[in-house]
């Protein structure tokens, strides 16, 4: 299997580094990381990763997960984009899906569940 990049965009250090951490143990990912929006949207642009998990919002950052979600789609209508958050009703989830998401999780995640997720992702991906 060729390496899949994995982008990880969260304002919580600590989640990040823990996915970061499970994804590069699992193999067979590259994964950059961004604590903001506005850093996730240069990553984005400059490594054009093909799954994106992604916080729906930041405590710190003036750009939020859905103004990302929106940018990243529409210059890369490929890439995989999994919205993660912990303030969710059926009314966010509905928002982030016709935005573009490719998948929605609820927080607390167990991380056999965010490697699900990556997973399904990864196997939606273009053949190269």
């Amino acid at each position: 299997m060729a390496t899949v990049t994995l982008l990880i965009v969260d304002d919580e250090e600590k989640m990040v580094n823990t996915l970061k951490g499970y994804f590069e143990a699992v193999g067979g990912f590259e994964v950059l990381t961004a604590l903001t929006g506005e850093d996730a949207l240069a990553l984005i642009e400059a490594q054009q990763p093909s799954i994106v998990l992604l916080d729906k919002r930041f405590e710190h950052s003036p750009m939020q997960g859905l103004e990302l979600l929106e940018k990243a789609k529409a210059r890369f209508p490929k890439t995989q984009i999994i919205i993660i958050s912990g303030y969710t009703t059926e009314a966010d989830k509905q928002e982030a899906l016709s935005l573009g998401a490719d998948q929605f999780l609820e927080k607390p995640l167990m991380l056999p569940e965010i490697k699900k997720a990556v997973q399904e992702a990864v196997a939606k991906l273009p053949s190269t």
